[in-house]
Parts: C-alpha cells; structure tokens; sequence
C-alpha cells in the first residue's frame, strides 16, 4: 500500500553566516555560553554549541603534531 502524503516535515535549516560566525567566537571569548549567544544573533542554541565545539578544534600538522 503506497502513501499519498508526505509523513515528515520538510527541513528548513541553512548555515551560519560569516558575519555570525563572527559573532559567535567573538561572544565565546568574551565568555558568554551558547544559550546567551544564541539569543543574540538569533540562532537555535544546538546550532551555536556545534559551532563553538567546531571552532576551537586543533588542527593536527602533517606529522601529527
């Protein structure tokens, strides 16, 4: 038996900015947490949080250093 109707929502997210990846790091080093920074730049507070933990990975060098 097929369906005729879609059973899911749509998703509608879409990326952050460079201007709101700005504004992130620049609220994180002034030691504001991601709920706080969410609120202000107007973003979901998952969102933030990812990319607070996704800025301040290290890059490993080639000889893994």
């Amino acid at each position: 038996m097929a369906q005729k109707e879609r059973t899911t929502k749509r998703r509608t997210f879409q990326h952050l900015s460079m201007s709101e990846r700005g504004e992130t790091k620049a609220f994180s080093r002034e030691g504001h947490g991601a709920t706080a920074t969410a609120g202000k730049i107007g973003r979901d507070k998952g969102t933030v949080s990812r990319e607070i933990k996704r800025g301040t990975a290290q890059q490993l060098n080639s000889n893994l250093t």
